[in-house]
C-alpha cells in the first residue's frame, strides 16, 4: 500500500504528502488487517486540494468489526488523528471503509 501511495503522490507532483501519507495510509492497512482481519482494497483519489487515501475492508461486516471490538477503530487512529486533516470511518454492509484526507494547501505538511 505504501508504495502504491507514493507512486501516485509523485505523479501528481504532492511530495510534501509522502511522509504523512505513507504512515497513514500503513496504519489504515494494518488496522484493516488486524481488527478487521480480512483482505483490503486501497484507493488514493484526489479533488481539488485534497488528497484522500481510503481503506476498504473486503468481507462480511461482522469480518469488519468483531463483536469484541469497540464500536469506533482504535488501532493506528493516534496516528491517523495527527497527521491527517481529516479522517472518519463508515460501516457498511460487508466491509468497513476508513478514509483520511491531506489538504495540499496546509502547512501541516510542508
Amino acid at each position: 500500500m505504501r508504495r502504491f501511495v507514493a507512486e501516485v503522490l509523485r505523479s501528481w507532483g504532492e511530495h510534501d504528502l509522502l511522509w504523512d501519507a505513507n504512515l497513514i495510509a500503513s496504519q489504515l492497512a494494518t488496522n484493516s488487517l488486524t481488527i478487521g482481519e480480512s483482505p483490503f482494497r486501497g484507493q488514493v483519489s484526489r479533488v481539488g486540494g485534497v488528497v484522500r487515501l481510503r481503506v476498504d475492508d473486503i468481507g462480511s461486516a461482522q469480518s469488519a468489526r468483531p463483536a469484541n471490538a469497540p464500536a469506533k477503530p482504535e488501532r493506528g487512529v493516534a496516528v491517523v488523528d495527527k497527521l491527517a486533516d481529516r479522517w472518519g470511518y463508515d460501516v457498511r454492509v460487508g466491509a468497513t471503509v476508513m478514509w483520511a484526507e491531506l489538504d495540499t494547501r496546509s502547512t501541516k505538511h510542508s
